[in-house]
């Protein structure tokens, strides 16, 4: 009743605290929001290649044109009436040099790179619009050094300048979230994986893990622009955008080729290597021809998607089949590559749609990525979790089967191969140490009267005693039948006395639960007795000491 009542409790603090956290995110994104902002949707004018183009709605207009590097467009509108105080205009570009005028220019970006095809990024254009600007013409010219650049006719927002990246920010703080999240998520999971060993198989897997998380979360608040707020640099947000994205594919890669080892074909592994070579190469490659001033990296997006594409059919065809025929963390695995696989798939289908097809919708607008980053990300953790739990029950079980080798099925104490070993540790060493060889009396009074099944009580109730006695001052050992070792190392030599006192009292004690009182005879020697001897002469000596005391004794449960 008290464990249902806990879960009940913790699932309604869990209720209040999901309310308590979404109540305090729409509060976030409402303070965010700007109270005022103008969308200037008509009214627009075109001029390309000496023609002009009338905008009716930009939000539904269709370009009627295919933009090629180096073209200029420019846009004309005037400027609505009753303007926020310190108004801002904002916009988003892609490759390509912006300049906006009113009576003169107001603003300008791109156009004092000397490079005949620069690499100018995409970012979004906040031009500070003078106070008294209303029902003035603005001109905006567009210089794209892409092809298609200009494919989408883009937002025109008007709001006040102290509210216009905030407001960006909270239109797209869910976004934002979850890229930060990710960022912060991969971090910790890269510092554990450190922490805990590069060369550790297990560190390995956490390891690629965070590197997937952190570069998609970089990516995700690169696409978001986030980086803006700090950087207006376009040119080297857009790099690290394309980076983050064209890098991802190889800790992805090393993942999958780590989690499929024992479990995919020779051919199979082989080919994935092909296809991490390959991503590996083109990434340099990139680097080498955008520095280089041949190729920029943004011109080379269709190959990487043609590379996603083909990568993600072999990991389809070619290795879920293997990971859905492991252990849960491969299905765990296999779910998530497949709900990654397929928002990627969705969102490439809504970039295309957007950039080239002339969709300009805001739900084209945003990346549906993070969202998927998102669920792959927690899917990978949960399969690294079970994994963590496959090696953890693995090693318990070895951990068991080692102490069996060790231990003594009836008593729990350790066995002759134990102190077989532990002699031939205490022979390597010169440390004085001594030996306690102790044998049961009664043990065959017992089997003959009362059966095997009592005289196994017997041994066990004598294990439990001597266990008791010997604890935290020596190892105690059955070596079979009715015979015990103690072995007592030096720091704990001066505890000999007292624990055999305590063996006899609990002896004693214990005698009325046994057919037979517990007696046992002893034998004590120690090295430093024989002059620094191996541990194996320490032990027959104790031994004989023993038998001479059970010859001593007046016990009619000694063995004659």
């Amino acid at each position: 009743m008290g464990s249902r009542r806990r879960k009940v409790f913790s699932g309604i603090a869990l209720i209040v605290i999901l309310c308590f956290a979404w109540l305090f995110f729409n509060a976030i994104r409402d303070h965010g929001k700007s109270g005022y902002s103008v969308r200037m949707e008509k009214g627009w004018t075109i001029c390309y290649k000496d023609s002009i183009y009338d905008v009716l709605e930009s939000g539904k207009y269709e370009i009627p044109f295919r933009t090629d590097i180096g073209d200029s467009i420019v846009l004309e509108n005037t400027l609505p009436e009753n303007l926020p105080k310190h108004p801002m205009l904002r916009f988003r570009t892609y490759h390509s040099a912006v300049d906006v005028s009113l009576d003169s220019v107001l603003y300008s970006y791109g156009f004092d790179n000397t490079n005949p095809q620069p690499f100018l990024g995409s970012g979004i254009h906040y031009v500070q619009l003078p106070e008294k600007s209303s029902g003035k013409k603005i001109r905006i010219r567009i210089v794209g050094y892409a092809r298609d650049s200009f494919s989408v006719f883009p937002y025109m927002d008007i709001l006040p300048a102290e509210k216009s990246i905030s407001d960006y920010n909270a239109v797209h703080l869910v976004e934002i979230f979850i890229g930060l999240f990710l960022v912060l998520f991969g971090m910790i999971l890269v510092l554990a994986s450190v922490m805990g060993g590069l060369l550790a198989h297990v560190s390995f897997r956490i390891l690629m893990i965070g590197l997937i998380s952190f570069l998609l979360g970089i990516w995700t608040l690169c696409y978001m622009k986030l980086f803006q707020a700090f950087s207006m640099d376009f040119a080297f947000n857009t790099l690290l955008e394309f980076y983050t994205l064209y890098l991802t594919p190889i800790p992805f890669g090393l993942l999958l080729y780590n989690m499929s080892l024992g479990s995919m074909k020779f051919r199979q592994r082989m080919t994935l290597k092909v296809f991490l070579i390959i991503g590996t190469l083109f990434v340099l490659a990139t680097v080498l021809l955008h520095l280089g001033d041949v190729v920029t990296v943004n011109r080379t997006l269709p190959i990487f998607h043609v590379y996603i594409f083909v990568s993600f059919l072999f990991i389809v065809v070619y290795v879920l089949p293997f990971l859905k025929k492991s252990n849960v963390s491969g299905k765990m695995l296999s779910i998530g590559v497949v709900v990654f696989g397929t928002v990627s798939f969705a969102d490439l289908i809504r970039y295309n749609a957007y950039r080239f097809f002339s969709v300009n919708n805001a739900f084209f607008e945003i990346t549906w990525i993070p969202f998927g980053v998102l669920l792959f990300v927690m899917l990978l953790i949960v399969s690294y979790l079970y994994y963590l739990k496959d090696i953890i029950s693995a090693k318990a079980e070895k951990d068991v089967l080692a102490s069996m080798v060790y231990m003594d099925c009836l008593t729990g104490l350790y066995n002759r191969t134990k102190c077989n070993q532990i002699i031939g540790l205490l022979s390597e060493k010169d440390d004085d140490f001594a030996v306690i060889s102790i044998d049961m009396n009664g043990l065959k009074v017992v089997n003959d009267r009362f059966g095997h099944t009592a005289g196994d009580a017997l041994i066990k109730a004598f294990g439990t005693v001597f266990k008791k006695a010997f604890s935290g001052v020596g190892t105690a050992i059955r070596m079979g039948g009715d015979e015990f070792v103690a072995i007592i190392r030096k720091e704990h030599l001066k505890d000999i006395d007292s624990a055999l006192e305590r063996l006899d009292i609990l002896a004693k004690e214990d005698s009325c639960k046994t057919p037979v009182p517990l007696e046992f005879a002893y034998g004590l020697c120690y090295r430093s007795e024989l002059g620094h001897a191996s541990a194996d002469d320490v032990y027959l000596a104790a031994d004989k000491r023993m038998y001479e005391m059970k010859k001593s004794m007046k016990s009619d449960l000694v063995r004659r």
